[in-house]
């Protein structure tokens, strides 16, 4: 693109045009150009379809209990991979 915008400015004097101005333009115009010659990027929109809550992920890392640690049933719960009602 620095090439475009020197020529621009050396071969037709186009001291009006910022760098970004081409910058924007030929981003516009190779895909037009890709379009054309059948080339183009496939948009595509998976939709969503479960409810909030309904699903979740969890990272749990694995780690060992000894008698004296204070681990409770209650630690355990909060890394449940089970949805909750």
């Amino acid at each position: 693109m620095k090439r475009i915008f020197e020529r621009l400015l050396d071969e037709h004097d186009a001291d009006e045009v910022s760098y970004q101005m081409v910058r924007g333009y030929v981003a516009v115009r190779r895909e037009e150009i890709r379009v054309q010659a059948g080339r183009s990027v496939v948009e595509a929109f998976v939709p969503q379809t479960h409810k909030p809550g309904a699903e979740a992920e969890v990272a749990t890392t694995s780690r060992s209990c000894s008698p004296n640690s204070n681990n409770t049933p209650a630690d355990s719960a909060a890394t449940s991979t089970r949805p909750r009602p």
